[in-house]
This record gives C-alpha cells, structure tokens and sequence, in this order.
C-alpha cells in the first residue's frame, strides 16, 4: 500500500504531524495565492468506494484556518458505484469517473473551487471531477493533488 506522508493509509487515523503540515501548506497557498477573494469553496475528489471520500483530506480541510471563507461540502462530489481503483489495475478510462461520479449539492458559479485529491495516478479522476463540476456552472475551479503516483522496480 502507498501513502503519502500518512494521508493515504488504510483503516487509520491522520497522523497529526501529516495533519499539522499539509494543513499548513494548505493555508499557506490559500492565504498567498488567493488574496483577492473572499471566499473559496473545497470540493474533494471521492474515493473509489462509493460515497466515500478521504478521512485525510476531510480532517486537513475541516483543520483549515485562512483569510478566505471557506465553503466545503462533503456532496459537491460523490461516488455513486464503487470501481476498482486504477493502481489495482482498475480501468483507468475517464468514463469510468464520469459514469460513477455525480455532483449532488451544486456549489456557487461565482465562488472559485478548489478541487482536491490524495494522489493522483492518471488524472482521470481529478479531471472528470473537474468536468462534472463545470457541466455544474462552476466557472473558476483550481485543481489540486497532493501526490501522484510513481512506478517503481521493486
């Protein structure tokens, strides 16, 4: 299993040195980049199990202290049908995320969201999210994925 500095380890909480510091980066890029807006909403890309998302992404999202206002809503983006994720050899075609994801509460077309994923390995998901977000009216989204995964020769 692969992780991320502890933000992706099954069946465990978030450590709270990995909470404390991609927390702090988090603010940190919120705070720098983004100081011409007043507010920002958070969507996470879902697990591939079906109405899951990250426990670590929520914890670091739920941590956040910034000069935006931050919306989050666990339903701008929900896995509808479970699918095998694609470092298990699942199909990694962006069908399969535009067929499994949905967005049930719609969030505002005037406010930028930022989209946020764990690890990334083909972008699929990351950019279905991103489609479904904009067939929405989301206008301004900023992508976001704390890792992405890398082939080893182990």
């Amino acid at each position: 299993w692969y992780q991320v500095g502890g933000v992706k380890v099954p069946h465990q909480p978030l450590n709270p040195y990995t909470l404390k510091l991609f927390t702090r980066l988090l603010q940190q890029a919120l705070n720098d980049k983004l100081e011409d807006i007043d507010f920002i909403q958070i969507a996470i890309v879902p697990s591939s199990t079906a109405g899951k998302i990250s426990d670590g992404l929520r914890a670091i999202v739920k941590s956040l202290n910034t000069k935006v206002t931050v919306i989050f809503d666990e339903k701008f983006l929900v896995r509808t049908r479970s699918v095998t994720k694609a470092h298990e050899g699942g199909d990694r075609s962006i069908n399969k995320h535009l067929d499994t994801i949905q967005v049930e509460t719609i969030p505002s077309p005037d406010i930028p969201i930022l989209l946020l994923d764990d690890v990334t390995t083909t972008g699929n998901s990351l950019n279905a999210s991103r489609d479904l977000l904009n067939a929405a009216g989301c206008k301004n989204i900023i992508m976001l994925a704390i890792g992405q995964t890398v082939e080893t020769n182990e």
